[in-house]
Protein backbone atom coordinates (compact mmCIF):
# COMPACT_ATOMS: atom_id res chain seq x y z
CA UNK A 1 0.00 0.00 0.00
CA UNK A 2 1.28 3.44 -0.92
CA UNK A 3 0.55 6.83 0.65
CA UNK A 4 0.22 9.62 -1.93
CA UNK A 5 -0.38 13.31 -1.48
CA UNK A 6 -3.61 14.77 -2.86
CA UNK A 7 -2.32 17.89 -4.68
CA UNK A 8 -4.68 20.43 -3.14
CA UNK A 9 -2.03 23.17 -3.32
CA UNK A 10 -1.43 22.82 -7.05
CA UNK A 11 -2.12 25.91 -9.15
CA UNK A 12 -5.61 26.42 -10.53
CA UNK A 13 -5.74 25.94 -14.28
CA UNK A 14 -8.56 27.09 -16.57
CA UNK A 15 -6.83 26.85 -19.92
CA UNK A 16 -8.38 23.47 -20.83
CA UNK A 17 -11.46 21.55 -19.80
CA UNK A 18 -11.38 20.12 -16.29
CA UNK A 19 -11.62 16.57 -17.67
CA UNK A 20 -8.13 17.06 -19.15
CA UNK A 21 -6.53 18.16 -15.88
CA UNK A 22 -4.38 15.80 -13.84
CA UNK A 23 -2.32 17.42 -11.08
CA UNK A 24 -3.70 20.96 -11.41
CA UNK A 25 -6.76 22.18 -9.54
CA UNK A 26 -9.80 23.36 -11.45
CA UNK A 27 -11.49 25.56 -8.82
CA UNK A 28 -10.33 27.42 -5.70
CA UNK A 29 -13.04 29.84 -4.57
CA UNK A 30 -13.30 32.23 -1.62
CA UNK A 31 -9.86 31.28 -0.34
CA UNK A 32 -6.25 32.33 -0.71
CA UNK A 33 -2.73 30.95 -0.28
CA UNK A 34 -1.00 32.37 2.80
CA UNK A 35 2.72 32.91 3.41
CA UNK A 36 3.21 29.18 4.09
CA UNK A 37 1.44 28.15 0.89
CA UNK A 38 -1.64 26.67 2.58
CA UNK A 39 -5.22 27.54 1.63
CA UNK A 40 -7.33 29.68 3.94
CA UNK A 41 -10.88 30.97 3.96
CA UNK A 42 -10.94 34.58 2.84
CA UNK A 43 -12.05 37.32 5.27
CA UNK A 44 -15.75 38.07 5.52
CA UNK A 45 -17.47 41.23 4.31
CA UNK A 46 -19.51 43.41 6.66
CA UNK A 47 -21.18 46.81 6.28
CA UNK A 48 -19.09 49.80 7.19
CA UNK A 49 -21.30 52.64 6.00
CA UNK A 50 -24.13 53.10 3.56
CA UNK A 51 -25.96 56.06 2.12
CA UNK A 52 -29.44 56.19 3.59
CA UNK A 53 -31.52 56.60 0.43
CA UNK A 54 -33.06 53.48 -1.08
CA UNK A 55 -32.19 54.62 -4.59
CA UNK A 56 -28.46 54.47 -3.92
CA UNK A 57 -26.94 52.43 -6.73
CA UNK A 58 -23.19 52.05 -6.53
CA UNK A 59 -19.92 53.34 -5.19
CA UNK A 60 -17.95 54.57 -8.16
CA UNK A 61 -14.55 54.89 -6.52
CA UNK A 62 -12.84 54.84 -3.14
CA UNK A 63 -9.63 56.74 -2.66
CA UNK A 64 -7.48 56.91 0.47
CA UNK A 65 -5.92 60.30 1.19
CA UNK A 66 -2.94 59.49 3.44
CA UNK A 67 -2.09 63.15 4.12
CA UNK A 68 -5.44 63.56 5.88
CA UNK A 69 -6.13 59.92 6.81
CA UNK A 70 -9.34 60.28 4.89
CA UNK A 71 -11.38 58.02 2.61
CA UNK A 72 -12.95 59.78 -0.37
CA UNK A 73 -15.80 58.10 -2.18
CA UNK A 74 -18.19 58.94 -5.00
CA UNK A 75 -21.63 57.39 -4.49
CA UNK A 76 -24.11 57.15 -7.34
CA UNK A 77 -27.81 57.57 -6.70
CA UNK A 78 -30.84 58.22 -8.85
CA UNK A 79 -32.94 61.27 -8.01
CA UNK A 80 -35.78 60.02 -10.18
CA UNK A 81 -36.34 56.92 -8.07
CA UNK A 82 -35.91 54.58 -11.02
CA UNK A 83 -32.93 52.27 -10.37
CA UNK A 84 -32.17 52.23 -14.08
CA UNK A 85 -33.09 55.87 -14.76
CA UNK A 86 -30.98 58.44 -16.57
CA UNK A 87 -29.51 60.91 -15.97
CA UNK A 88 -27.95 59.98 -12.65
CA UNK A 89 -27.06 62.16 -9.71
CA UNK A 90 -23.98 61.47 -7.64
CA UNK A 91 -22.90 62.38 -4.15
CA UNK A 92 -19.34 62.91 -2.97
CA UNK A 93 -18.54 61.90 0.60
CA UNK A 94 -15.44 62.30 2.70
CA UNK A 95 -14.84 59.83 5.50
CA UNK A 96 -12.67 60.83 8.44
CA UNK A 97 -11.61 59.15 11.65
CA UNK A 98 -12.65 60.93 14.85
CA UNK A 99 -13.22 64.17 13.00
CA UNK A 100 -16.47 65.15 14.65
CA UNK A 101 -18.20 65.71 11.32
CA UNK A 102 -21.97 66.14 11.35
CA UNK A 103 -24.43 65.23 8.59
CA UNK A 104 -23.44 61.57 8.71
CA UNK A 105 -25.61 58.94 7.15
CA UNK A 106 -25.71 55.47 8.64
CA UNK A 107 -22.54 54.23 10.29
CA UNK A 108 -22.30 50.52 11.00
CA UNK A 109 -21.50 49.60 14.60
CA UNK A 110 -19.40 46.65 15.70
CA UNK A 111 -22.52 44.62 16.50
CA UNK A 112 -23.76 45.10 12.92
CA UNK A 113 -26.52 47.52 13.96
CA UNK A 114 -26.69 50.97 12.46
CA UNK A 115 -27.46 54.47 13.67
CA UNK A 116 -28.11 57.74 11.91
CA UNK A 117 -25.51 60.47 12.54
CA UNK A 118 -23.37 58.06 14.53
CA UNK A 119 -20.05 59.57 15.60
CA UNK A 120 -17.70 56.69 16.28
CA UNK A 121 -14.55 55.48 14.55
CA UNK A 122 -15.75 56.57 11.13
CA UNK A 123 -17.47 59.91 10.66
CA UNK A 124 -18.94 60.90 7.35
CA UNK A 125 -19.28 64.34 5.85
CA UNK A 126 -21.51 64.99 2.91
CA UNK A 127 -19.45 67.14 0.56
CA UNK A 128 -21.51 67.73 -2.55
CA UNK A 129 -23.62 66.51 -5.44
CA UNK A 130 -22.84 66.27 -9.09
CA UNK A 131 -25.24 65.54 -11.93
CA UNK A 132 -25.36 65.34 -15.69
CA UNK A 133 -25.57 69.14 -15.82
CA UNK A 134 -22.24 70.89 -16.14
CA UNK A 135 -21.32 73.79 -13.91
CA UNK A 136 -21.20 74.85 -10.28
CA UNK A 137 -24.04 75.97 -8.03
CA UNK A 138 -23.77 77.19 -4.44
CA UNK A 139 -20.35 75.59 -4.00
CA UNK A 140 -21.83 72.16 -4.74
CA UNK A 141 -20.10 70.02 -7.32
CA UNK A 142 -21.98 69.15 -10.52
CA UNK A 143 -20.34 66.58 -12.74
CA UNK A 144 -20.28 67.31 -16.49
CA UNK A 145 -21.20 63.80 -17.61
CA UNK A 146 -23.33 61.00 -16.26
CA UNK A 147 -20.98 58.46 -14.71
CA UNK A 148 -21.67 54.79 -14.85
CA UNK A 149 -19.89 51.71 -13.62
CA UNK A 150 -19.70 50.57 -17.22
CA UNK A 151 -18.65 53.92 -18.57
CA UNK A 152 -15.36 55.70 -17.87
CA UNK A 153 -14.48 55.32 -14.20
CA UNK A 154 -13.38 58.04 -11.83
CA UNK A 155 -9.64 58.52 -11.39
CA UNK A 156 -8.00 60.52 -8.60
CA UNK A 157 -4.79 61.93 -7.17
CA UNK A 158 -3.92 64.26 -4.31
CA UNK A 159 -1.35 66.56 -2.77
CA UNK A 160 -1.05 67.97 0.75
CA UNK A 161 -4.20 70.12 0.65
CA UNK A 162 -6.27 69.03 -2.37
CA UNK A 163 -7.90 65.84 -3.60
CA UNK A 164 -8.55 65.68 -7.37
CA UNK A 165 -11.18 63.69 -9.30
CA UNK A 166 -11.68 63.27 -13.05
CA UNK A 167 -13.81 61.01 -15.22
CA UNK A 168 -13.15 61.67 -18.87
CA UNK A 169 -13.91 65.39 -18.71
CA UNK A 170 -12.77 68.32 -16.52
CA UNK A 171 -10.77 68.00 -13.32
CA UNK A 172 -12.44 68.77 -9.98
CA UNK A 173 -10.68 69.31 -6.68
CA UNK A 174 -11.69 69.18 -3.05
CA UNK A 175 -9.84 71.59 -0.80
CA UNK A 176 -9.46 70.30 2.73
CA UNK A 177 -9.26 73.64 4.51
CA UNK A 178 -12.32 75.17 2.87
CA UNK A 179 -14.16 71.80 2.71
CA UNK A 180 -15.50 72.77 -0.72
CA UNK A 181 -15.35 71.42 -4.24
CA UNK A 182 -14.06 73.46 -7.14
CA UNK A 183 -14.02 72.78 -10.84
CA UNK A 184 -10.60 73.46 -12.31
CA UNK A 185 -11.80 76.42 -14.34
CA UNK A 186 -8.49 77.41 -15.90
CA UNK A 187 -9.15 77.70 -19.64
CA UNK A 188 -5.77 76.10 -20.33
CA UNK A 189 -6.51 73.01 -18.20
CA UNK A 190 -7.19 69.73 -20.03
CA UNK A 191 -10.86 68.88 -20.49
CA UNK A 192 -10.91 65.16 -21.36
CA UNK A 193 -8.94 63.65 -18.49
CA UNK A 194 -9.05 59.87 -18.07
CA UNK A 195 -6.11 59.39 -15.65
CA UNK A 196 -4.47 61.57 -13.01
CA UNK A 197 -1.14 61.45 -11.21
CA UNK A 198 1.19 63.50 -9.01
CA UNK A 199 4.96 63.88 -9.28
CA UNK A 200 7.40 66.51 -8.00
CA UNK A 201 4.56 68.96 -7.12
CA UNK A 202 3.00 68.67 -10.61
CA UNK A 203 -0.52 67.38 -11.25
CA UNK A 204 -0.34 65.09 -14.30
CA UNK A 205 -3.37 64.62 -16.55
CA UNK A 206 -3.65 62.03 -19.32
CA UNK A 207 -6.19 61.81 -22.13
CA UNK A 208 -7.10 58.30 -23.18
CA UNK A 209 -7.24 57.54 -26.92
CA UNK A 210 -4.99 60.49 -27.73
CA UNK A 211 -1.21 60.74 -27.60
CA UNK A 212 -1.18 63.76 -25.27
CA UNK A 213 -0.65 64.31 -21.56
CA UNK A 214 -0.49 67.53 -19.55
CA UNK A 215 0.97 68.94 -16.36
CA UNK A 216 0.05 71.83 -14.11
CA UNK A 217 2.41 74.51 -12.96
CA UNK A 218 4.22 73.62 -9.76
CA UNK A 219 2.18 73.41 -6.55
CA UNK A 220 1.10 76.94 -5.67
CA UNK A 221 1.46 78.74 -2.40
CA UNK A 222 -0.88 77.78 0.43
CA UNK A 223 -4.40 79.05 -0.13
CA UNK A 224 -4.14 79.27 -3.92
CA UNK A 225 -4.82 76.73 -6.63
CA UNK A 226 -2.82 75.14 -9.43
CA UNK A 227 -2.61 77.00 -12.70
CA UNK A 228 -2.20 75.46 -16.13
CA UNK A 229 -0.39 76.57 -19.26
CA UNK A 230 -1.62 75.75 -22.74
CA UNK A 231 1.95 74.81 -23.72
CA UNK A 232 2.48 72.44 -20.78
CA UNK A 233 1.83 69.20 -22.63
CA UNK A 234 3.75 66.53 -24.48
CA UNK A 235 3.07 63.65 -26.85
CA UNK A 236 3.98 60.05 -26.17
CA UNK A 237 5.19 59.86 -29.72
CA UNK A 238 7.71 57.04 -29.53
CA UNK A 239 5.24 54.89 -31.44
CA UNK A 240 2.06 55.86 -33.31
CA UNK A 241 -0.36 54.37 -30.78
CA UNK A 242 -2.80 56.04 -28.39
CA UNK A 243 -2.64 56.38 -24.61
CA UNK A 244 -4.68 53.80 -22.70
CA UNK A 245 -3.52 54.39 -19.14
CA UNK A 246 -0.77 55.81 -16.94
CA UNK A 247 0.73 55.49 -13.47
CA UNK A 248 3.50 57.18 -11.46
CA UNK A 249 6.04 54.77 -9.95
CA UNK A 250 9.39 55.53 -8.32
CA UNK A 251 9.25 59.10 -9.63
CA UNK A 252 8.86 57.94 -13.21
CA UNK A 253 5.81 58.24 -15.44
CA UNK A 254 4.69 55.02 -17.10
CA UNK A 255 2.45 55.77 -20.09
CA UNK A 256 0.69 52.73 -21.51
CA UNK A 257 -0.36 52.80 -25.13
CA UNK A 258 -2.15 50.28 -27.31
CA UNK A 259 1.13 48.61 -28.32
CA UNK A 260 3.90 50.25 -26.28
CA UNK A 261 4.87 51.47 -22.83
CA UNK A 262 6.80 54.75 -22.59
CA UNK A 263 8.69 55.81 -19.47
CA UNK A 264 9.16 59.53 -18.79
CA UNK A 265 10.86 61.47 -16.01
CA UNK A 266 11.16 64.97 -14.61
CA UNK A 267 14.43 66.12 -16.17
CA UNK A 268 14.28 69.54 -14.47
CA UNK A 269 14.32 71.37 -17.79
CA UNK A 270 11.54 70.40 -20.21
CA UNK A 271 10.33 69.55 -17.47
CA UNK A 272 9.44 66.05 -18.74
CA UNK A 273 11.21 63.84 -21.24
CA UNK A 274 11.34 60.17 -22.15
CA UNK A 275 14.15 58.36 -20.35
CA UNK A 276 16.88 56.77 -22.49
CA UNK A 277 15.70 53.34 -23.52
CA UNK A 278 12.30 54.15 -22.07
CA UNK A 279 10.09 52.47 -24.69
CA UNK A 280 8.93 48.89 -24.57
CA UNK A 281 7.05 47.10 -27.34
CA UNK A 282 4.09 45.88 -25.35
CA UNK A 283 0.75 47.61 -24.90
CA UNK A 284 -2.12 47.68 -22.44
CA UNK A 285 -5.58 46.09 -22.70
CA UNK A 286 -7.02 47.09 -19.28
CA UNK A 287 -6.72 50.89 -18.93
CA UNK A 288 -7.87 51.03 -15.28
CA UNK A 289 -6.13 47.86 -14.07
CA UNK A 290 -2.60 49.19 -13.66
CA UNK A 291 -1.17 48.92 -10.14
CA UNK A 292 2.15 48.87 -8.31
CA UNK A 293 3.81 47.31 -5.32
CA UNK A 294 7.28 48.00 -3.95
CA UNK A 295 9.09 46.47 -6.92
CA UNK A 296 6.74 46.09 -9.89
CA UNK A 297 4.18 47.72 -12.10
CA UNK A 298 1.45 45.16 -12.82
CA UNK A 299 -0.74 45.38 -15.92
CA UNK A 300 -2.40 43.38 -18.69
CA UNK A 301 -0.60 43.72 -22.01
CA UNK A 302 -2.12 44.04 -25.48
CA UNK A 303 -2.23 40.23 -25.75
CA UNK A 304 -4.32 40.08 -22.52
CA UNK A 305 -1.41 38.53 -20.61
CA UNK A 306 -0.75 39.44 -16.97
CA UNK A 307 2.61 41.22 -16.73
CA UNK A 308 4.98 42.56 -14.09
CA UNK A 309 7.38 45.35 -15.05
CA UNK A 310 10.53 45.92 -13.03
CA UNK A 311 12.62 48.83 -14.29
CA UNK A 312 12.81 48.23 -18.02
CA UNK A 313 12.23 44.49 -17.84
CA UNK A 314 8.74 43.09 -18.46
CA UNK A 315 7.91 39.61 -17.22
CA UNK A 316 4.91 38.02 -18.94
CA UNK A 317 3.30 35.47 -16.66
CA UNK A 318 1.41 32.36 -17.67
CA UNK A 319 -1.73 32.01 -15.55
CA UNK A 320 -4.68 29.67 -15.22
CA UNK A 321 -6.97 32.26 -16.76
CA UNK A 322 -5.13 33.11 -19.99
CA UNK A 323 -7.62 31.26 -22.18
CA UNK A 324 -10.59 33.02 -20.55
CA UNK A 325 -8.91 36.42 -20.74
CA UNK A 326 -8.12 35.98 -24.42
CA UNK A 327 -11.87 35.94 -25.12
CA UNK A 328 -12.64 39.10 -23.11
CA UNK A 329 -14.07 42.03 -25.04
CA UNK A 330 -12.68 45.57 -25.01
CA UNK A 331 -15.57 46.60 -22.76
CA UNK A 332 -14.82 43.85 -20.26
CA UNK A 333 -11.21 44.97 -20.01
CA UNK A 334 -12.28 48.57 -19.46
CA UNK A 335 -14.37 47.36 -16.50
CA UNK A 336 -11.40 45.61 -14.91
CA UNK A 337 -9.65 47.08 -11.85
CA UNK A 338 -6.54 46.04 -9.90
CA UNK A 339 -5.38 46.89 -6.36
CA UNK A 340 -2.54 46.01 -4.02
CA UNK A 341 -3.70 44.31 -0.81
CA UNK A 342 -2.00 42.85 2.29
CA UNK A 343 -3.43 39.93 4.26
CA UNK A 344 -1.63 38.73 7.38
CA UNK A 345 1.46 40.61 6.24
CA UNK A 346 1.52 38.83 2.86
CA UNK A 347 1.34 40.87 -0.33
CA UNK A 348 -1.21 40.22 -3.07
CA UNK A 349 -2.70 41.90 -6.11
CA UNK A 350 -6.50 41.85 -6.21
CA UNK A 351 -7.81 41.73 -9.78
CA UNK A 352 -11.46 42.83 -10.00
CA UNK A 353 -12.79 41.37 -13.24
CA UNK A 354 -16.39 41.77 -14.30
CA UNK A 355 -17.27 38.13 -13.62
CA UNK A 356 -14.83 37.23 -10.82
CA UNK A 357 -12.37 38.78 -8.37
CA UNK A 358 -8.96 37.09 -8.25
CA UNK A 359 -6.11 37.22 -5.76
CA UNK A 360 -2.58 36.93 -7.13
CA UNK A 361 0.05 35.88 -4.58
CA UNK A 362 3.09 38.01 -5.44
CA UNK A 363 5.48 35.58 -3.72
CA UNK A 364 4.23 32.29 -5.20
CA UNK A 365 2.30 33.50 -8.30
CA UNK A 366 -0.71 31.38 -7.24
CA UNK A 367 -4.13 32.75 -8.23
CA UNK A 368 -7.40 31.99 -6.48
CA UNK A 369 -10.95 33.26 -6.94
CA UNK A 370 -10.89 35.40 -3.86
CA UNK A 371 -14.14 37.34 -3.74
CA UNK A 372 -16.69 35.08 -5.33
CA UNK A 373 -20.01 36.54 -4.26
CA UNK A 374 -21.79 34.83 -1.41
CA UNK A 375 -25.06 35.53 -3.21
CA UNK A 376 -25.99 32.24 -4.91
CA UNK A 377 -28.19 31.19 -7.76
CA UNK A 378 -30.83 28.72 -6.57
CA UNK A 379 -30.36 26.27 -9.41
CA UNK A 380 -27.94 23.67 -8.09
CA UNK A 381 -29.07 20.40 -6.59
CA UNK A 382 -27.13 20.64 -3.32
CA UNK A 383 -29.63 22.97 -1.67
CA UNK A 384 -29.84 20.70 1.37
CA UNK A 385 -26.46 22.10 2.34
CA UNK A 386 -27.40 25.67 1.52
CA UNK A 387 -24.86 25.97 -1.25
CA UNK A 388 -25.11 26.84 -4.90
CA UNK A 389 -23.24 28.04 -7.96
CA UNK A 390 -21.58 31.37 -7.26
CA UNK A 391 -23.07 34.54 -8.72
CA UNK A 392 -20.83 37.35 -10.05
CA UNK A 393 -19.15 39.51 -7.39
CA UNK A 394 -20.76 42.77 -6.34
CA UNK A 395 -17.75 45.03 -5.65
CA UNK A 396 -15.95 47.44 -7.93
CA UNK A 397 -13.44 49.42 -5.88
CA UNK A 398 -11.05 49.00 -2.97
CA UNK A 399 -8.88 51.10 -0.67
CA UNK A 400 -6.77 50.37 2.37
CA UNK A 401 -5.94 52.47 5.42
CA UNK A 402 -2.72 51.10 6.96
CA UNK A 403 -3.08 53.19 10.12
CA UNK A 404 -6.34 51.51 11.14
CA UNK A 405 -5.82 48.34 9.09
CA UNK A 406 -9.18 48.78 7.35
CA UNK A 407 -9.83 47.08 4.01
CA UNK A 408 -12.70 48.94 2.36
CA UNK A 409 -14.76 47.71 -0.60
CA UNK A 410 -17.16 49.68 -2.78
CA UNK A 411 -20.54 48.08 -3.46
CA UNK A 412 -21.21 47.83 -7.18
CA UNK A 413 -24.96 47.35 -7.39
CA UNK A 414 -28.08 46.17 -5.62
CA UNK A 415 -28.57 42.41 -5.48
CA UNK A 416 -31.93 40.66 -4.87
CA UNK A 417 -31.69 38.56 -1.72
CA UNK A 418 -35.21 37.21 -1.29
CA UNK A 419 -37.44 36.03 -4.11
CA UNK A 420 -40.76 37.82 -4.71
CA UNK A 421 -40.25 40.33 -1.88
CA UNK A 422 -38.49 43.22 -3.60
CA UNK A 423 -35.82 43.09 -0.89
CA UNK A 424 -32.32 43.74 -2.09
CA UNK A 425 -28.89 44.22 -0.56
CA UNK A 426 -27.76 47.78 -0.95
CA UNK A 427 -24.57 49.36 0.22
CA UNK A 428 -21.98 51.98 -0.13
CA UNK A 429 -18.84 50.88 1.66
CA UNK A 430 -18.11 47.52 3.21
CA UNK A 431 -15.20 46.25 5.25
CA UNK A 432 -13.19 43.16 4.38
CA UNK A 433 -12.72 41.96 7.95
CA UNK A 434 -10.49 38.96 8.85
CA UNK A 435 -12.41 38.59 12.12
CA UNK A 436 -15.77 38.28 10.31
CA UNK A 437 -16.58 34.77 9.09
CA UNK A 438 -19.60 35.51 6.88
CA UNK A 439 -20.81 38.09 4.37
CA UNK A 440 -23.29 40.58 5.80
CA UNK A 441 -25.30 43.21 3.93
CA UNK A 442 -28.00 45.67 4.86
CA UNK A 443 -31.21 45.37 2.88
CA UNK A 444 -33.81 47.73 1.46
CA UNK A 445 -37.21 47.11 -0.06
CA UNK A 446 -36.93 48.52 -3.57
CA UNK A 447 -40.61 49.32 -3.95
CA UNK A 448 -41.25 50.78 -0.51
CA UNK A 449 -37.90 52.56 -0.33
CA UNK A 450 -37.20 51.73 3.29
CA UNK A 451 -34.78 49.73 5.36
CA UNK A 452 -35.68 46.09 5.97
CA UNK A 453 -32.79 44.79 8.04
CA UNK A 454 -29.70 42.83 7.12
CA UNK A 455 -28.91 39.47 5.60
CA UNK A 456 -26.01 37.12 6.36
CA UNK A 457 -24.61 34.69 3.81
CA UNK A 458 -22.03 31.97 4.44
CA UNK A 459 -18.66 32.15 2.74
CA UNK A 460 -18.64 29.16 0.44
CA UNK A 461 -15.08 27.82 0.23
CA UNK A 462 -14.77 25.37 -2.65
CA UNK A 463 -11.76 23.46 -3.96
CA UNK A 464 -12.00 21.08 -6.94
CA UNK A 465 -9.02 19.04 -8.10
CA UNK A 466 -8.20 17.71 -11.53
CA UNK A 467 -8.70 14.04 -12.44
CA UNK A 468 -5.93 12.44 -10.39
CA UNK A 469 -4.22 9.24 -11.51
CA UNK A 470 -1.02 9.38 -9.39
CA UNK A 471 1.14 8.56 -12.36
CA UNK A 472 -0.59 5.39 -13.55
CA UNK A 473 -3.79 4.44 -15.36
CA UNK A 474 -3.98 1.16 -13.47
CA UNK A 475 -6.92 0.45 -11.20
CA UNK A 476 -6.39 1.74 -7.65
CA UNK A 477 -8.21 0.97 -4.42
CA UNK A 478 -8.57 3.84 -1.96
CA UNK A 479 -8.20 2.53 1.59
CA UNK A 480 -8.18 5.80 3.47
CA UNK A 481 -8.26 9.55 2.86
CA UNK A 482 -6.81 11.87 5.51
CA UNK A 483 -7.27 15.62 5.57
CA UNK A 484 -5.34 17.78 7.99
CA UNK A 485 -7.41 20.88 8.68
CA UNK A 486 -7.42 23.79 11.06
CA UNK A 487 -10.55 25.64 12.11
CA UNK A 488 -10.81 29.07 13.65
CA UNK A 489 -12.40 29.90 16.97
CA UNK A 490 -16.13 30.56 16.75
CA UNK A 491 -19.05 29.86 19.05
CA UNK A 492 -21.54 28.55 16.48
CA UNK A 493 -23.93 26.66 18.73
CA UNK A 494 -23.43 23.59 16.56
CA UNK A 495 -20.54 21.60 15.13
CA UNK A 496 -19.44 22.90 11.71
CA UNK A 497 -19.20 20.43 8.86
CA UNK A 498 -16.70 19.93 6.07
CA UNK A 499 -18.02 18.30 2.87
CA UNK A 500 -16.22 15.94 0.48
CA UNK A 501 -17.42 14.28 -2.71
CA UNK A 502 -15.78 12.72 -5.77
CA UNK A 503 -16.39 11.21 -9.16
CA UNK A 504 -14.40 8.42 -10.79
CA UNK A 505 -13.08 7.73 -14.29
CA UNK A 506 -14.58 10.83 -15.86
CA UNK A 507 -18.16 10.10 -14.81
CA UNK A 508 -20.66 12.92 -15.23
CA UNK A 509 -22.37 12.23 -11.90
CA UNK A 510 -20.79 12.95 -8.53
CA UNK A 511 -20.99 10.62 -5.55
CA UNK A 512 -22.99 11.87 -2.57
CA UNK A 513 -21.53 14.46 -0.24
CA UNK A 514 -19.78 13.06 2.84
CA UNK A 515 -20.04 15.18 5.98
CA UNK A 516 -16.96 15.42 8.22
CA UNK A 517 -17.02 17.18 11.57
CA UNK A 518 -14.71 20.11 12.15
CA UNK A 519 -14.95 19.57 15.88
CA UNK A 520 -16.07 21.79 18.71
CA UNK A 521 -14.69 25.17 19.63
CA UNK A 522 -11.15 24.75 20.94
CA UNK A 523 -10.44 21.73 18.70
CA UNK A 524 -8.75 24.02 16.28
CA UNK A 525 -6.49 21.49 14.51
CA UNK A 526 -7.64 18.04 13.49
CA UNK A 527 -7.26 15.19 11.03
CA UNK A 528 -10.45 13.90 9.43
CA UNK A 529 -10.62 10.49 7.74
CA UNK A 530 -12.66 8.66 5.14
CA UNK A 531 -12.28 4.86 4.90
CA UNK A 532 -12.54 2.58 1.86
CA UNK A 533 -13.96 4.95 -0.72
CA UNK A 534 -13.85 2.54 -3.66
CA UNK A 535 -11.70 1.83 -6.69
CA UNK A 536 -10.87 4.00 -9.69
CA UNK A 537 -8.40 4.73 -12.45
CA UNK A 538 -8.81 8.51 -12.16
CA UNK A 539 -10.61 10.45 -9.45
CA UNK A 540 -11.67 14.08 -9.07
CA UNK A 541 -12.28 15.45 -5.58
CA UNK A 542 -14.35 18.43 -4.47
CA UNK A 543 -14.08 19.92 -0.99
CA UNK A 544 -16.55 22.44 0.36
CA UNK A 545 -17.19 24.33 3.58
CA UNK A 546 -19.71 27.08 4.25
CA UNK A 547 -19.60 27.14 8.05
CA UNK A 548 -19.09 30.49 9.78
CA UNK A 549 -15.57 29.62 10.81
CA UNK A 550 -12.19 30.10 9.18
CA UNK A 551 -10.90 26.93 7.55
CA UNK A 552 -7.25 26.20 6.76
CA UNK A 553 -6.27 23.34 4.40
CA UNK A 554 -2.92 22.09 5.72
CA UNK A 555 -2.48 18.77 3.98
CA UNK A 556 -4.35 15.93 2.23
CA UNK A 557 -3.17 12.39 1.56
CA UNK A 558 -4.57 9.06 0.46
CA UNK A 559 -3.60 5.42 1.01
CA UNK A 560 -3.96 3.60 -2.30
CA UNK A 561 -3.34 0.07 -3.48
CA UNK A 562 -2.51 -0.35 -7.17
CA UNK A 563 -4.45 -3.36 -8.48
CA UNK A 564 -3.73 -3.85 -12.15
Amino acid sequence: METVEIPIFSPVYKGIGEEELRDQNHVAENCYYDANGVLKTRPGVRPLWYQRYANTKTVQVIGYWPNKRMMMTAVEWDSYGDPMGQPHDYAIYGMLYDAGFANADYIINDDNTYDANETSDWDVQYIGDYTGTAGMRNSVLYWPTALDLYGQPITYTYNEDDFFFASGKNIFRFNYESAEWYEVADTDAPTNVSHLGFIDTYIMAFEKDTDQFYWSDITPEEGTTHSWNALSFASSGGSPDLIQGAIIFEREIFIFGQNTVEIWEDDGVAPFSRVPGGLRETGCSAPWAIATNTDYVFFFNHNRKFCAMNGRKIEQMDTAYDTEWAAYSKTQWERTRMYRIFLEGQEYMMIMLEDKHLLFNVKTSHITEFLSSSFTNKNEAVTQYGVGEQAPPVYNSYAYDPGYNKHVLGFRKSVPVEENTGNAAYGSMLQLDPAWQKDSYHTWNIGAGNAVGHVDWPIQVRLRTGHLDYGTHKMKRSNQIRLRLKRGFADLGSTPQFLVRWRDDGASEWKNWHELSLGDEGENELIVRLHRTGSYRTRQYEFLCNAEVQLVFINAEEDIEVLR
